[in-house]
């Protein structure tokens, strides 16, 4: 396969893969009857998304992606790496990559926290509205109390959305199993 892509011959499809991973997450909000999938586990964000940030973003919340039954991932992004992302993630679309709103996971005053959280609340909603899906269950797969509460407070049907994500990612198509064999290949050269 190689260890990079290349315009001269085909290796891993990327594309065919990113769509195979949200067509996965759309068939489980399906099975399970959930309107969209709030995502802040960092893997399930770049499963979804195919975006990432490095290991200290990890556990900060500081971004998230909301997956909506029958549309796009929708990324909201910390910074300056929403601009980034803009340039070099195409397949997300520009308008499917927001800004997000961090509440630090309550480290602000309260008051602030609860603004920030309203804030959020508030961007999801619209998602949620511009889908046809607000008043669907909607799932998360890693929370805070803080932002648990706030989307509870704002109306929302919140259910377990870990199952979606589990048993969206549990089969893998072509393209990661290659991926798989690579990095088994390196790890087996090395040892």
């Amino acid at each position: 396969l190689g260890m990079m892509a290349s315009d001269i011959e085909q290796r891993v499809d990327f594309d065919a893969m990113r769509q195979y991973k949200v067509s996965r997450v759309q068939d489980q909000l399906e099975a399970k009857e959930i309107g969209a999938v709030i995502l802040l586990d960092p893997d399930n964000i770049r499963y979804a998304t195919a975006t990432d940030l490095p290991d200290w973003s990890r556990d900060k919340m500081v971004r998230y992606a909301i997956v909506p039954r029958g549309g796009s991932p929708i990324l909201f992004e910390l910074g300056s790496a929403g601009a980034a992302k803009k340039k070099l993630c195409p397949w997300l679309g520009e308008e499917n990559i927001r800004p997000s709103i961090p509440w630090a996971r309550g480290v602000n005053p309260s008051s602030v926290t609860q603004g920030i959280l309203k804030a959020n609340v508030a961007q999801i909603k619209t998602v949620l509205e511009e889908n046809k899906v607000l008043d669907a269950p909607i799932g998360i797969d890693i929370t805070d109390m803080y932002f648990l509460g706030a989307l509870k407070e704002g109306g929302l049907n919140i259910v377990n959305g870990s199952d979606v994500m589990w048993d969206a990612r549990v089969v893998k198509c072509k393209q990661e199993l290659q991926l798989i064999e690579t990095s088994a290949g390196i790890a087996d050269g090395c040892w």
